[in-house]
């Protein structure tokens, strides 16, 4: 017994307790009317008010229509010098393109928005002697995107970009379930006492 109200009573404090800031998730698509479509999650970092910091996540191109590009599955790629500071992704040898910048930053709200230098992804299902096929999103203004993958503009400007943000714990709701364990703890802890249990 002693051992159980312990065990309740650690994880009701460490529930309590307010949580770290947690990374942010959202959910993205990408789309063109020539048929170009992508989806995928976004790893953020708040870094201000209205503007987080890509460092990671995944990316699913299901159709590129009929660009030339490829479909696979791949991963989104951090800044390794920071969200907001351009970083250049240099194309593996013979893949027939050019060196890809990224800032990866997004803008979410009601119109989320990528810059003019988006981010940089890798479509890992793509081996071979130049690695996987790399690629970037970016946005050319307001409700206009463009996708380049490989040596191939895979859709210009008129595409969409839409990130939604994926639901994660609220502090106060762990607050609430950290109090009602505690709060179990203490019964538990009474009922033994007053039934004569040695601890």
């Amino acid at each position: 017994m002693k051992k159980f109200c312990l065990a309740l009573f650690a994880m009701a404090v460490a529930l309590a307790i307010t949580p770290a800031a947690l990374a942010d998730m959202f959910t993205f698509t990408y789309s063109d009317g020539n048929g170009v479509t992508a989806t995928g999650t976004l790893t953020t970092a708040l870094i201000s008010p209205g503007e987080y910091g890509i460092t990671g996540g995944t990316i699913d191109i299901t159709s590129v229509g009929t660009t030339g590009g490829y479909t696979g599955t791949g991963i989104v790629l951090p800044d390794p010098n920071g969200a907001g500071n351009e970083w250049t992704y240099a194309e593996p040898p013979n893949s027939g393109g050019a060196d890809y910048t990224a800032d990866n930053l997004l803008f979410p709200g009601s119109n989320p928005q990528l810059d003019g230098d988006g981010f940089n992804f890798d479509l890992t299902s793509y081996t071979g002697p130049a690695g996987g096929i790399p690629g970037n999103i970016w946005g050319n203004g307001s409700d206009n995107y463009t996708m380049l993958e490989g040596a191939y503009y895979i859709s210009d400007s008129g595409a969409s970009f839409d990130a939604t943000p994926v639901p994660t714990p609220e502090p106060s709701s762990l607050l609430l379930l950290g109090t009602g364990l505690l709060g179990l703890a203490f019964v538990a802890f009474r009922r033994a006492k007053a039934s004569g249990l040695t601890f």
